[in-house]
């Protein structure tokens, strides 16, 4: 073979190489990512896929947003076995759904769970709560006596607040205090109150006893802090000014007079009836009140009707609703006698009388 020839073959055999790979004489490659065994895969062909991971919140980092993620993808280079050929940027896409009380942090591949939304226990910035130390309302000021409340004990002020509980959006934490500073100084008269912001006087304190525990004092307590001292009795509970009288020979309302009202009482404490030594219905000096002196009894027939009332209080038979009997008298001091028969002799009963006594004349002269 001449020199020419074999040059010419050369040259021939160099433009026969293929863009695929092959080459005169076999393959260009046998393995790798871009190599099919014999060739290397074109430029279109995906070598490697989601690479680079970027976590992203494309629609903000709010409650309830969601988590994107962006990847990319290497292609072939068509011209080498290795995956070292383009590497394209894909869109985001979505890689978790968040809920109301999670949101997207960036670079976080899935959504970040929150404590709270709102509420005055709820860090706004982060959705945190805040701790149980934060307060989270003032309830005002409030006038206290750490000292106790003698003579001398000053006021203190301080400021009353609520804290979180640290476990809830709200405020329903325990409260406290906070700004304790002294409010009044008191003097050896005064002290201090709860709840009073000055210094209050000291009030003076009563020693007598109320020995009946009716609210009065006994006439014999001389003290001006004891008020009202005028229980005329301070060992009966039913003896004080102002008590109702029982009827029971006792003065319980301290006005010098035992049951005034009561009957049988002429009201006059130096001759009251109820007493026994001068008392007109005693047995021992009354025979119902006839021969009684009317100026030192007040129901001298006995009767249970006092002198003011009774018509005749020197008859016991005689007094207010008593039996109207046919005997020419006024049984029952209404001013009419016998008017239970119509014979009342008061008033038209007087013109019946003739038609009485001129029969019964008559019938004498016949005798």
């Amino acid at each position: 073979m001449s020199t020419v020839r074999v040059a010419i073959l050369v040259v021939l055999g160099c433009l026969m190489v293929p863009a695929t790979g092959w080459a005169v004489g076999g393959p260009v490659c046998s393995s790798g990512p871009c190599c099919d065994g014999y060739w290397w895969l074109d430029s279109s062909t995906v070598c490697e896929a989601e690479v680079n991971p970027v976590y992203s919140c494309e629609n903000g980092t709010a409650p309830g947003s969601d988590v994107y993620v962006t990847y990319q993808t290497r292609y072939c280079s068509g011209s080498s076995e290795n995956c070292d050929g383009a590497l394209v940027t894909e869109a985001p896409v979505v890689v978790d759904y968040c809920g109301s009380l999670e949101l997207c942090t960036a670079g976080s591949p899935t959504c970040t769970a929150i404590d709270c939304l709102d509420g005055p226990c709820c860090d706004a910035a982060t959705y945190t709560l805040r701790p149980d130390s934060w307060e989270c309302d003032d309830l005002g000021d409030a006038w206290y006596c750490p000292d106790g409340s003698d003579p001398g004990d000053d006021v203190w002020q301080r400021t009353e607040v609520r804290y979180c509980s640290g476990s809830s959006a709200w405020c329903d934490g325990a409260t406290g205090y906070r700004d304790e500073a002294l409010a009044d100084e008191c003097s050896v008269d005064e002290h201090c109150v709860p709840g009073a912001a000055d210094c209050q006087p000291v009030a003076a304190e009563c020693t007598c006893a109320d020995g009946d525990g009716d609210g009065h004092y006994a006439t014999s307590c001389t003290e001006t802090d004891c008020a009202p001292t005028d229980d005329c009795d301070d060992a009966a509970s039913n003896v004080y000014p102002g008590h109702a009288e029982d009827c029971d020979g006792i003065d319980n309302d301290c006005d010098g007079i035992a049951d005034e009202g009561c009957p049988g009482d002429d009201d006059d404490a130096a001759d009251d009836d109820d007493d026994v030594a001068t008392d007109d219905d005693d047995a021992a000096d009354d025979d119902d009140g006839t021969g009684d002196d009317d100026d030192v009894c007040d129901d001298c027939d006995g009767d249970g009707y006092a002198s003011s009332v009774d018509c005749d209080d020197a008859s016991s038979a005689i007094y207010p609703g008593a039996p109207e009997l046919q005997n020419g008298v006024d049984d029952d001091c209404d001013s009419e006698i016998d008017e239970a028969d119509g014979c009342a002799l008061g008033g038209g009963g007087a013109a019946l009388l003739p038609l009485i006594v001129l029969p019964s004349l008559a019938l004498r002269r016949r005798l």
